[in-house]
């Protein structure tokens, strides 16, 4: 089975963590990597992720997308602002 991990490149809200934490205990992938967050995980973040507490446990901070992406074969890019650009980078360069 496929080892699959969540990136979240400078997530704004504590409670985003969570929710994205619950979402991946409901799902499978129990590696959360987070870059440069903006908002320090605390109280409400763990609230939101419920039964999740071991996937946040887990969760690494890093400096760098090229950082967290160490050791990925395949990643793939979703945001919400609008772009242009549209590439798929093989190997996370």
């Amino acid at each position: 089975m496929p080892d699959y991990r969540v990136v979240l490149v400078e997530p704004r809200f504590d409670e985003s963590i969570g929710f994205i934490a619950l979402a991946m205990k409901n799902f499978g992938p129990t590696s959360l990597r987070l870059v440069k967050p903006v908002t320090d995980f605390g109280h409400n973040g763990r609230m939101r992720g419920g039964h999740a507490q071991d996937v946040l446990d887990y969760t690494t901070v890093h400096e760098s997308l090229l950082e967290a992406l160490d050791g990925f074969d395949l990643s793939i890019g979703t945001t919400a602002q609008r772009h242009s650009l549209r590439q798929i980078f093989p190997g996370g360069q």
